[in-house]
């Protein structure tokens, strides 16, 4: 087999490498959508993905602290108790951050006013 070290030099090449590699595909794809949607899409695209941002910040605020707590509680009822807790959370977790897409519909004006 290989050994710890030379497994452990591999492995942070390879980690470099993709990292690279994502960084590129990064700058060649925003410099394609500055060509396309123009410097004041961009900025637009800022803001949307900024208030995003914290927008699914809020709305997932606390959830993996109620997920430790009931699954901590459901583990003294026993396995299928956490079992369903689980599922429960995952559902709860997927569906937050679309909630706050109406939200940001609704109030688009203020967030981006038309000139």
């Amino acid at each position: 087999g290989m050994s710890r070290r030379k497994r452990f030099l591999k492995n942070g090449i390879l980690l470099t490498l993709v990292a690279l590699a994502m960084r590129g595909v990064g700058l060649f794809s925003s410099s394609y959508i500055t060509r396309i949607v123009g410097a004041e899409g961009v900025g637009l695209y800022t803001l949307i993905m900024t208030l995003y941002g914290f927008a699914l910040t809020f709305a997932t605020s606390g959830i993996s602290l109620a997920m430790t707590n009931l699954v901590a509680a459901a583990m003294a009822q026993g396995e299928r108790a956490v079992s369903a807790v689980v599922r429960a959370g995952k559902g709860k977790g997927r569906s937050r951050p679309s909630a706050v897409w109406p939200f940001l519909w609704q109030f688009r004006p203020i967030f981006a006013p038309r000139s």
